[in-house]
């Protein structure tokens, strides 16, 4: 995650990312998969991925913006 996007939320949209964002990584960490080489690996990156957009999000806004 090199790029970067700036958006503007509200507060209820933000929490909807949170909610779906929890979703996503229940999903993805019962995810039943073949086991290959690897794959625990790559469950990890995707779990760990989710929990980095997780944290950006629950620390809030940055900076304030009056619309």
């Amino acid at each position: 995650m090199s790029d970067y996007i700036n958006l503007e939320l509200t507060a209820d949209q933000r929490q909807l990312l949170l909610d779906g964002l929890k979703f996503v990584r229940s999903a993805r960490a019962l995810d039943v998969r073949d086991p290959q080489p690897g794959e625990d690996l790559t469950r990890k990156a995707e779990l760990a991925e989710v929990d980095e957009l997780v944290g950006l999000l629950e620390k809030g806004p940055t900076t304030a913006v009056n619309a």
